[in-house]
C-alpha cells in the first residue's frame, strides 16, 4: 500500500507500506469420536494455549482441559480455539458421538441349585454373553444354563453389547447347596 501523509503546510510525505495479516496453525484434535452415554473421553491437540467449546451442551460438557463428558446421546462438535498475540485466531473441530446404552437386562429364572444340579437363566434380550464371578462354585454356559459345582454363592451376569459398542449387565447371585 502507499501512504501519503499531507501537512498543513501544503508538504507531502509519501512511503511504501506491507500490511501482513498473521496466521494461526492449530494442529488437528486427537481423541475418541464415539463414546457411550455415561462416559468421558479427553481431546487434545498439539498447539497449546487453546479454548474448548462445544456446539450442544445438551449432549456434551467440555472442560478448559479438552475433558469431554456426555450428558445424552446425539453428535456435537468440538472446537478448539488458539488466539495470538495480534488477535488472530485459528482453530480445529472435531466431531463427537454420544452413542446410547442399550437397555438393561433383566435376568429370571432358579438361583438356588443343588451341587451338580443345573438350572437355565434367560437374560431376556438375545445375543448376550454369560459370565460367573467364581467358577469353583457355578458355571454358566453361553446359553445361560448354570451348573452347581460346590456349596457357596456365584455372582452369574448377563451382558449386552451394542453395535457401537456400549454395554449393559444385570447380576444375580446363585446359591449352590452343597451335599
Amino acid at each position: 500500500y502507499k501512504v501519503t501523509v499531507q501537512y498543513p503546510d501544503g508538504c507531502s510525505i509519501s512511503d511504501e507500506i506491507t500490511i501482513t495479516k498473521s496466521t494461526v496453525t492449530v494442529a488437528p484434535i486427537t481423541g475418541d469420536a464415539g463414546i457411550c452415554d455415561g462416559e468421558t473421553t479427553t481431546l487434545a491437540s498439539v498447539t497449546p494455549g487453546g479454548v474448548w467449546t462445544t456446539s450442544d451442551a445438551a449432549v456434551v460438557t467440555v472442560s478448559p482441559a479438552g475433558l469431554v463428558t456426555s450428558v445424552a446421546p446425539g453428535t456435537t462438535t468440538i472446537t478448539y480455539t488458539v488466539t495470538n498475540g495480534d488477535g488472530c485466531t485459528g482453530s480445529q473441530q472435531f466431531v463427537v458421538t454420544v452413542n446410547p446404552i442399550p437397555a438393561a437386562p433383566v435376568i429370571t429364572g432358579t438361583l438356588t441349585l443343588f451341587e451338580g444340579g443345573t438350572t437355565t437363566l434367560s437374560g431376556g434380550t438375545p445375543g448376550g454373553a454369560w459370565t460367573t464371578s467364581d467358577a469353583a462354585i457355578a458355571t454358566v454356559n453361553g446359553t445361560g444354563v448354570v451348573t452347581g459345582v460346590a456349596g457357596g454363592s456365584a455372582d452369574i451376569t448377563y451382558t449386552i453389547t451394542s453395535a457401537s459398542g456400549c454395554t449393559s449387565l444385570a447380576t444375580v447371585t446363585v446359591t449352590v447347596d452343597g451335599f
